[in-house]
C-alpha cells in the first residue's frame, strides 16, 4: 500500500486506481486507516478534495468516518473552515460529524477551532461531540490552557467539561494537569469533579493515585470512573489495584458506582486479588456490582472461579448475590454445575434469584431442560413457577414453546396455565397459536 502511494508521478495515476481498486475489498480498520493515508498520499495538492470525494461516495467498502479522519492528516489551517462547513450537510452520522470535527481541529493546528464552536455550536452537532473531538485531537494542537479552564468556568454540562479537561492534560501534560489543580486548591468549587476525574486519569501520574481516589466519590458518570479506575491502574500498577480494592472495601462509593471499577480489575488483578475480591461480594449492597465484581473475580481466579461461584449461590444471605452467582455460572459453566444449580432453585424464595438460576439450567444443554421440565411438572410452589416461565418465555437461543406447552396442557393450576397461554400468545407464531387452540379445546377453568 504504501509503495502504490509513493510511484513517480508518471506512475501515480496507475497507483491511485490500484489503490481504489483495492478499496472495493473489506479489510480490517487498520488496513482501512492505511489505505486512506496512502490514497492522500498518492493525490498530492488534491488530497483533501479527492478525500472527501471519496468519503461522499459509495463506490468503495471503506467506512466513510475512517475517510474523513485522514483529512486531519492532509489539511492546513486554511482547509479548516471549509471542512466545518462539511457539517451543514445533514446526511452525516454522528460518527462521520466525530471525523469531521476531529480533522478540521487537526488541520487548523489550534484548540481555537474546536474551542470556538462552544459559543455556536453547527446544526446538528452537541457540545458533548466538540469537547470530545477537542480531547481526542489534542495531542496534536496548540491549547490555549486559560481558555480551556475558563470553559471550565461556564455553566457547561458536566460531561462536556470532563471531555474538555482530559483535552487540556493531554495537550499540555504536566503543565496542564499543574493549571488545573492550582485552580482547584485556589477555588474548589471552580471545578467540576467531573472534569477534575478525566483530567487526572488521563495524567496517568502515580503521585496524583491519591487525589484520582479521592475525586471518585463525587464523579458520577460511569465512563469519567472508569477512566479513573484504568488511569490508577496504569500509573501505579499492581498498587493501584490494591488501592481499588480498599476503596470498595471502604464502602464509601455510592450505590450503582462500583461497575466502572471491575473492568480495570479485571484487567489488571491477579489470581491473588480473586480471593479478596470474592470476600467482597457479600458484603456489598448493589446488585450490578455485585455481578460486576464477581464476574472480575471469576475471571481473575480461572479454574476455581466457578467453584467460589457456586459455593456463594449455596451460602449467600443476599439474594441479589446468589443471582448475580447463578448468572455468572449460567454463562461459564452451567453444565458441570447443574446439581448445584437445581438445588438452589428448590431452596430460592427470592424471585430475581429464582429467574437467573432457571436460565443458569437452560444454558446447560438438553441435560439441563429435561431437568427443568422435571422440576416445573413436581414443584407446588406457583410463584416460583411464574419466575420461571417468565425467565424462560423470550430467553436467546432457548426453544421456549415445548416448555411452555407442558405448561399449558399439563399444569395443575389454572394461574399457570393461563400464564403459559399470555406469552404463547405474545409470541403469535404458528406453534404457539396451534397449541392455543388445542389447549382451548380442553380447558376446563
Amino acid at each position: 500500500i504504501h509503495a502504490l502511494a509513493g510511484l513517480p508521478e508518471d506512475r501515480a495515476p496507475a497507483g491511485r486506481a490500484a489503490l481504489l481498486g483495492l478499496m472495493q475489498e473489506s479489510f480490517p480498520e487498520e488496513m482501512q486507516h492505511a489505505l486512506c493515508g496512502a490514497y492522500g498520499e498518492a493525490c498530492g495538492d488534491r488530497a483533501v478534495t479527492s478525500l472527501i470525494e471519496l468519503a461522499r461516495g459509495t463506490d468503495h467498502a471503506l467506512r466513510s468516518e475512517i475517510v474523513l479522519d485522514a483529512l486531519g492528516r492532509f489539511g492546513t489551517a486554511a482547509d479548516a473552515p471549509g471542512l466545518l462547513t462539511l457539517l451543514e450537510e445533514g446526511t452525516w452520522t454522528s460518527q462521520e460529524r466525530a471525523a469531521i470535527l476531529r480533522s478540521a481541529g487537526r488541520a487548523s493546528g489550534s484548540g481555537d477551532v474546536l474551542l470556538g464552536l462552544l459559543s455556536a455550536l453547527p446544526q446538528g452537532v452537541s457540545a458533548e461531540a466538540v469537547a470530545r473531538a477537542f480531547a481526542e485531537a489534542a495531542p496534536s494542537l496548540d491549547v490555549d490552557a486559560q481558555a480551556v479552564l475558563n470553559l471550565l468556568g461556564r455553566e457547561l454540562p458536566s460531561h462536556v467539561k470532563a471531555e474538555l479537561a482530559r483535552g487540556l492534560v493531554r495537550a499540555n501534560g504536566d503543565d496542564g494537569m499543574q493549571l488545573l489543580l492550582e485552580r482547584v486548591r485556589n477555588d474548589p468549587s471552580s471545578v467540576d469533579p467531573e472534569a477534575l476525574g478525566a483530567a487526572l486519569a488521563a495524567a496517568q501520574r502515580k503521585d496524583l493515585v491519591p487525589a484520582m481516589l479521592e475525586t471518585m466519590g463525587g464523579v458520577k458518570n460511569f465512563e469519567t470512573l472508569h477512566q479513573l479506575a484504568r488511569g490508577i491502574v496504569a500509573a501505579s500498577g499492581h498498587e493501584g489495584v490494591e488501592a481499588l480494592i480498599g476503596l470498595i472495601e471502604s464502602g464509601t462509593l455510592a450505590e450503582g458506582r462500583l461497575h466502572p471499577l471491575c473492568g480495570a480489575l479485571a484487567e489488571a488483578g491477579t489470581a491473588e486479588d480473586a480471593a479478596s475480591l470474592f470476600g467482597l461480594i457479600e458484603k456489598i449492597r448493589d446488585p450490578e456490582g455485585a455481578r460486576a465484581l464477581m464476574k472480575a473475580a471469576v475471571n481473575l481466579a480461572g479454574e476455581g472461579g466457578n467453584a467460589q461461584c457456586a459455593a456463594l449461590l449455596g451460602r449467600a444471605d443476599d439474594g441479589d448475590v446468589r443471582a448475580a452467582a447463578a448468572d455468572v455460572l449460567g454463562h461459564r459453566g452451567a453444565a458441570a454445575y447443574l446439581p448445584n444449580l437445581v438445588d438452589a432453585l428448590a431452596q430460592e424464595e427470592f424471585g430475581r434469584a429464582q429467574w437467573h438460576i432457571t436460565r443458569a439450567i437452560a444454558m446447560a444443554g438438553e441435560d439441563g431442560v429435561q431437568q427443568l421440565n422435571e422440576f416445573f411438572a413436581r414443584d407446588a410452589n406457583e410463584p416460583r413457577k411464574h419466575e420461571m416461565l417468565n425467565a424462560l418465555s423470550y430467553m436467546e437461543g432457548f426453544d421456549s414453546t415445548r416448555f411452555l406447552a407442558e405448561a399449558l396442557l399439563s399444569d395443575r393450576s389454572g394461574g399457570i396455565r393461563s400464564h403459559a397461554a399470555e406469552i404463547l400468545a405474545k409470541k403469535a407464531d404458528d406453534a404457539a397459536l396451534a397449541l392455543l387452540a388445542q389447549a382451548a379445546g380442553r380447558e376446563g377453568d
